[in-house]
C-alpha cells in the first residue's frame, strides 16, 4: 500500500511532489503561480535530486490544484508516495 508523504508542521500541511522542473528560473515561474494560488505558502524544492523534489507547506494545500496548475504551464507534477 502506497501513503501520500502529506505531515504537518505547526497546523500547516506538507506536500512533497515529483516534478520536471530543472531550473531555478522555471521554479521562480511555479512559485508565484503558487503563492498567488495559495495563501501563506512556503516552497523549496531540490533540483539536484533525479525527481526534482517539490515540497510545500502551508495551510488547505489542495493537491489537484496544484497538479492542474503546472501541468497547465507545461510542467509535470505528481504527489510522491513512500
Amino acid at each position: 500500500m502506497k501513503k501520500t508523504v502529506i505531515g504537518c508542521v505547526k497546523n500547516k500541511m506538507v506536500v512533497v511532489y515529483r516534478t520536471n522542473i530543472n531550473n531555478k528560473r522555471q521554479f521562480k515561474t511555479v512559485n508565484r503561480l503558487l503563492c498567488r494560488l495559495f495563501n501563506d505558502l512556503q516552497i523549496n524544492i531540490d533540483l539536484e535530486d533525479n525527481e526534482k523534489v517539490l515540497r510545500l507547506e502551508g495551510k488547505d494545500i489542495i493537491s489537484a490544484e496544484v497538479i492542474n496548475s503546472l501541468g497547465k504551464i507545461g510542467f509535470l507534477c505528481q504527489v510522491m508516495y513512500w
